[in-house]
């Protein structure tokens, strides 16, 4: 529940997914950098204004990682792959969804940011409009608060007085 205040940070257990077909734990995940994992299904409406998104924000949030939960057992999962809806990068099946709910991501769609050190950093939201701010969010800070951690291929880099 957000009250405006600074997120609270809590440690999240080392659930099991799966990445490029092989499982893996949460802290292993992080351990390359902070991930946002996104709680999304294809099925549903208000996440379909996530999914179509999810181009622009994954190579605009700096470091931060884009990664999306999806059930194992949901219908459909295998095919929003398949077709294209979700990049196949970005997912990582959720067996059993027990993942997303050791994360505190009971719902669809939901996001929660998790830190390198196993706390995590921001989250979890619900709702596309509060999933979407989150991103915006992120990458605000990402673009303006670390501008040394853009690969300047892009932009030049800022310089700090």
């Amino acid at each position: 529940p957000a009250d405006g205040a600074e997120p609270e940070r809590h440690p999240f257990p080392d659930a099991v997914v799966v990445a490029d077909g092989e499982y893996t734990g949460l802290h292993r995940l992080v351990a390359d950098g902070a991930v946002v994992a996104l709680r999304l299904s294809t099925g549903c409406g208000s996440c379909a204004r996530v999914i179509e998104r999810l181009d622009e924000f994954k190579d605009a949030l700096g470091p931060v990682r884009l990664r999306v939960l999806m059930p194992q057992h949901a219908p459909g999962a295998e095919g929003a792959i398949h077709s294209g809806a979700v990049d196949a990068s970005l997912v990582l099946a959720d067996p059993a969804g027990a993942a997303s709910q050791a994360l505190g991501l009971h719902s669809f769609p939901t996001a929660v940011l998790l830190g390198t050190d196993r706390l995590t950093a921001g989250g979890p939201v619900g709702g596309a409009d509060d999933v979407l701010a989150f991103l915006e969010e992120i990458r605000e800070i990402m673009t303006t608060e670390l501008p040394a951690a853009t690969d300047g291929s892009t932009a030049t880099p800022e310089v700090r007085a």
